[in-house]
This record gives structure tokens, C-alpha cells and sequence, in this order.
């Protein structure tokens, strides 16, 4: 996969965030450590949007899952 983004990396306008089982598109949050923080954090990539396409029980869960990527992207 990061060879994909970094092929098309000319071409990506922002990036929508979520993470699956590797059986289906099931549209978790991302985790600790996640392979994207890798991609996410390349000086072409920090100023694109990020859009979160998780799913949360609530309101508050999602709220704290985007304070919490902010301050792994360093972008508080």
C-alpha cells in the first residue's frame, strides 16, 4: 500500500481515515501504530485534509478519537 500512495502521491488531494478487519471494509478507527502515520506524516501530506470515515457509538467517542490523532499527527 505505500508504495501505491507514494506512485500517486502527485495526485492525492486529502486522505479519508479508517481502518477494516482485512476481510471487509468495516470502517474502524485507527490504531496505535498504524502503517499510515507513516504516510500521513510526509512533509507532501501534512497540510491535506484528513477526513475520518470511522464508525463510533458516540458523538464523544469520535471526539475523543480526533483529539487523540491530532496529537499523534502533531497537528494540535
Amino acid at each position: 500500500m505505500r508504495f501505491f500512495v507514494e506512485k500517486i502521491a502527485q495526485y492525492i488531494r486529502a486522505f479519508h481515515l479508517h481502518d477494516n478487519d482485512g476481510a471487509s471494509d468495516t470502517h474502524l478507527p485507527v490504531k496505535p501504530g498504524t502503517w499510515v502515520f507513516d504516510i500521513l506524516n510526509k512533509p507532501e501530506f501534512v497540510s491535506l485534509p484528513i477526513i475520518i470515515e470511522s464508525k463510533f457509538k458516540t458523538i464523544d467517542d469520535l471526539s475523543q478519537h480526533v483529539a487523540w490523532l491530532k496529537k499523534e499527527l502533531g497537528r494540535e
